[in-house]
């Protein structure tokens, strides 16, 4: 369980705001921050996250993967999805992970995930696991495409808060074995829930639409 859990109402970007607890950053203190509301919650590139406040989960994780050489550092993004798919599963919802960040059940997005990391030469200072989980989510805008919650998927509603701590645990044991070394370990499990691993699907590109699969992830 994690020892230190930072529940706040508003803030613009959770990976944003956890940069100014300078004093947890400094001694190295592991924590979560979780967000009722995200003002500009974030994705990858210029994407934003959609969240009604108190309905998610919208919290960054931050770790010292200071053990990590930075050309591994994809690996800290295995260990983050793993989490995600370990915690729906234990809600006996079926996900894929689509590559390079997002989680997905029944071809519909239901997390998303940003991880940010603080370089210094060669080695990761912090890392900070940005988590858009759909919990209790009714309705979303209809110009964001194909999500899905929990709730609409047929689960009870359930608490966001104490999905932030089940979620921080499945962190802990993913970032343990990739503390321990085990990477083999991760990868085979990441790749087994990878869609369109070793499976052809259709892909479209700025040019034309073609069928590829995805033989490996580097």
């Amino acid at each position: 369980m994690c020892a230190k859990i930072i529940h706040i109402d508003v803030c613009d970007s959770s990976n944003q705001e956890a940069l100014k607890f300078s004093e947890l950053l400094k001694s190295r203190t592991e924590f979560a921050l979780a967000v009722k509301k995200q003002l500009a919650g974030r994705g990858m590139g210029n994407s934003v996250w959609y969240a009604t406040i108190g309905k998610n989960i919208t919290a960054s994780f931050i770790k010292y993967p200071r053990f990590l050489e930075p050309d591994k550092q994809f690996y800290l993004s295995m260990v983050s999805s793993l989490a995600v798919y370990d915690l729906l599963a234990e809600k006996c919802l079926n996900s894929r992970i689509k590559w390079p960040n997002d989680v997905l059940v029944d071809r519909k997005k239901i997390a998303g995930i940003l991880i940010e990391n603080q370089i210094a030469g060669n080695t990761i200072e912090n890392e900070r696991i940005g988590i858009g989980l759909n919990v209790n989510e009714t309705k979303f805008p209809y110009d964001i495409p194909n999500p899905v919650s929990m709730f609409q998927l047929g689960i009870e509603l359930q608490s966001p808060e104490d999905l932030v701590y089940e979620l921080y645990d499945k962190i802990d044991y993913w970032y343990y074995e990739l503390k321990e070394g085990n990477l083999q370990k991760i990868k085979k499990h990441y790749l087994s829930q990878l869609l369109g691993y070793k499976k052809y699907l259709r892909y479209r590109d700025e040019n034309s639409e073609f069928e590829a699969k995805i033989i490996d992830v580097t």
